[in-house]
């Protein structure tokens, strides 16, 4: 073990592990439990949600022994109702060992670093959302190849971000940071890890318009010609920005944009937006509100709309109640893969459809999981998988496509269907849906939602509601629900339970 001070490597001696490191993979285990300070504060770092439960299961065959503590007991009974029996938090956490990623239900998430705050878990296997405003300080922190993203290596700010974390406020005043295999160049990027040093900061969009420009510029000109192979989100993310820049404007010349292109560049914008603007028919408004999605797209889904000799009621996603929503949504789901993202047909969108559907529903994360187990297991799948992926897959399902891609896009497609029913004068405007809130909360009951926007997490509303008849209440007419009902006596998790406490003892409430 060598202590890194700056350019300056310094002897500590040896450790040994337990076992001999014969994969690859056991060697950050290994040497995070040999290293571990035994009364908690373990951080280990994973470069993905599959990696950090495979951890995690080498950590728990390290640790041998089963707890007893009634806390880790509660959160295993609630795993066990909102997630699966068999996910492998309810093992792992029988030893003190937890794992946490972004995708995990948010009740679940908080009571895991809660409890590891409180030194009641000892060692938390963490991917990149250790990174993103989880607030996580731990005594000793365990790297090896950190990446963010998949096969990106980790930049020297994200690394010092990840290091800010070794040293727990009130319980330490510094920290570790235990960095593996650094003699190996192809793991480690450089001397990130060695020197803290300032970094500019700028936007994606701002480095992407600088170093490519010219791309930009081709890109858009092949989307109005039709020739364009493929859609790349941070183009297009680069284009709404110019877009919005040009229509304040009037002109590129005078706009923050100019500094940070060279005139050629500046003019091959100007004439490429110019010539987009020539072929969209729809409001400023409308194509700016979407940001990331080709205005380009945007006409061509408008197009097809007002092309379409079908009943125009078929254009309206359903309630999702209806019997007939899952059809429904697998063919909004069809015309935004053709209009909007430019490709063809996907086996995937039906299955898609359903899980928006089950989603907006209400339908538990446990109960989506379970109907996902019976389906990917069976021998009517051509894509089986084994239960852990089955679990991540599901859970990174609803956060990345239903929670975000899907509202990205739907919401951009009742848009421009509301924009072209109304300049028809259909009267059919009215029965278009706000999706967006549908999908962000999980729910189309009023009372889920209004228990949602209470503070609640979904896990906690879908459980309460349960008890509740109506299904239309609204924030007040909940508050005062919960105020006439002993919760005690509901047949709740204790979690949970004291999540609806919280609730009550708000301010706002009382």
């Amino acid at each position: 073990m060598q202590l890194c001070f700056g350019e300056a490597t310094f002897d500590l001696g040896n450790f040994h592990t337990e076992y001999r490191a014969s994969s690859i993979s056991k060697r950050l285990p290994f040497v995070a439990h040999a290293l571990s300070d035994a009364s908690g504060g373990n951080l280990i770092y994973a470069n993905g949600a599959a990696d950090a439960e495979k951890i995690a299961r080498i950590l728990y065959d390290l640790q041998l022994v089963d707890v007893e503590d009634d806390q880790l007991d509660e959160l295993i009974k609630l795993i066990k109702k909102t997630i699966h029996t068999r996910y492998d938090l309810v093992t792992t956490l029988k030893r003190r060992i937890a794992f946490h990623y972004g995708n995990m239900p948010l009740i679940i998430k908080n009571e895991i670093e809660r409890l590891f705050k409180a030194g009641c878990i000892k060692f938390l296997v963490c991917t990149s959302t250790l990174m993103e405003g989880v607030n996580l300080p731990a005594k000793s922190i365990f790297v090896r190849a950190p990446q963010k993203g998949r096969n990106i290596p980790m930049n020297a700010v994200d690394f010092w971000n990840l290091a800010g974390r070794a040293g727990r406020q009130g319980k330490e005043f510094q920290g570790n940071i235990i960095c593996i295999d650094t003699n190996n160049h192809d793991l480690w990027e450089g001397t990130l890890y060695r020197t803290k040093t300032k970094y500019p900061i700028s936007s994606s969009v701002e480095n992407v318009l600088k170093s490519k420009g010219n791309e930009i510029i081709q890109y858009i000109n092949d989307d109005l010609a039709g020739n364009l192979a493929r859609r790349n989100s941070l183009y297009e993310h680069a284009i709404t920005y110019v877009m919005n820049e040009y229509t304040r404007n009037n002109a590129l010349s005078c706009a923050p944009i100019s500094s940070m292109l060279s005139t050629e560049v500046l003019d091959g914008f100007q004439n490429a937006i110019e010539s987009m603007l020539e072929n969209i028919e729809i409001p400023n408004d409308i194509v700016l509100r979407h940001q990331g999605i080709s205005p380009i797209a945007q006409q061509k889904l408008f197009s097809y709309f007002k092309g379409y000799r079908k009943d125009l009621q078929q254009l309206i996603p359903l309630m999702p109640e209806d019997t007939n929503a899952v059809d429904n949504y697998n063919k909004v789901i069809n015309r935004i893969q053709r209009h909007i993202e430019g490709e063809a047909f996907s086996k995937y969108n039906f299955y898609k459809a359903m899980l928006v559907v089950k989603w907006m529903r209400g339908y538990t994360l446990a109960r989506i999981i379970s109907e996902n187990e019976k389906y990917f297991s069976s021998d009517k799948s051509k894509n089986k998988k084994k239960l852990p992926a089955i679990i991540r897959d599901t859970m990174r399902d609803v956060e990345e496509y239903v929670r975000f891609l899907f509202v990205k896009q739907s919401a951009c497609y009742v848009d421009i269907l509301s924009y072209y029913l109304s300049s028809i004068n259909s009267e059919l405007v009215s029965q278009v849906p706000s999706l967006n809130v549908w999908l962000e909360f999980g729910a189309s009951q009023d009372t889920q939602i209004a228990l949602m926007n209470l503070g609640m997490s979904r896990t906690s509303a879908i459980a309460l509601s349960e008890y509740i008849a109506a299904d239309n209440y609204d924030m007040k007419k909940c508050i005062e629900w919960i105020k006439a009902t002993d919760i005690e006596l509901l047949d709740l998790s204790l979690i949970i339970k004291e999540e609806i406490k919280q609730i009550i003892n708000a301010s706002y409430l009382n």
